[in-house]
């Protein structure tokens, strides 16, 4: 990870022993997914006992994982202090906006209160702003990722958080055009950092992690 090098250390040190609501807001195949296990492992090197947790995957990615990363499919199973990881968060109706009054939703909403009493870090990754469940935000401290988005999607986020991405878009806009990788563009705001920043793909990538949900059915 490239940045000043003071600011998104204590950053990631407040991931590794913190407990935070993480979502990473970008469109598909802009990154997402690769960020989030490349921060997972960083968290991991700089606090190794913590519990690191995959929620929902498809238990036939596990063999292309490290042995640090299990998979879960119930939160009931997860253990405090963990930090547990949901990609493509859309897929659930607890976090899916136009299902907000489900039973799904409101206990995912229990669980969101209680977080910061059971210490556990929660990353999401969320393909459009405009349909994720907005109790993600009301619990807890935030720290929020975005990656690159096209000029279409921008158009169809929510309005709160549409400032926001205009303005990382025109940094990473400056970057592209100096011939940068979209892909290694990030941007997180936190109490800690909030700025631009270089990942790398994490040791452990494959296609297959990034289109984990390729049987899925709808």
């Amino acid at each position: 990870m490239k940045a000043p090098y003071s600011a998104f250390a204590e950053l990631l040190h407040e991931l590794s022993y913190g407990s935070y609501s993480c979502p990473v807001f970008a469109n598909r195949r802009a990154g997402k997914t690769a960020l989030v296990m490349r921060l997972l492992e960083l968290i991991h090197a700089t606090n190794p006992s913590r519990p690191i947790v995959l929620f929902n995957f498809p238990e036939e990615v596990l063999e292309r994982l490290p042995g640090w990363i299990s998979i879960s499919s119930s939160f009931s199973d997860i253990d405090n202090g963990s930090i547990v990881f949901r990609d493509d968060s859309l897929l659930s109706d607890d976090t899916h906006a136009k299902k907000a009054t489900t039973k799904e939703a409101v206990e995912n909403s229990k669980r969101l209160a209680i977080s910061g009493h059971k210490d556990i870090l929660m990353f999401y990754t969320v393909q459009t702003t405009a349909l994720f469940n907005k109790d993600a935000f009301r619990f807890g401290q935030n720290v929020l990722f975005f990656k690159n988005y096209d000029e279409l999607s921008r158009m169809f986020e929510r309005e709160e958080l549409a400032v926001y991405i205009d303005a990382i878009m025109s940094v990473f806009s400056s970057y592209i055009q100096k011939g940068y990788n979209p892909k290694e563009l990030s941007y997180v705001i936190s109490p800690f950092y909030s700025g631009i920043f270089f990942n790398s793909l994490p040791s452990f990538w494959s296609e297959e992690l990034s289109k984990a949900f390729k049987n899925y059915e709808v």
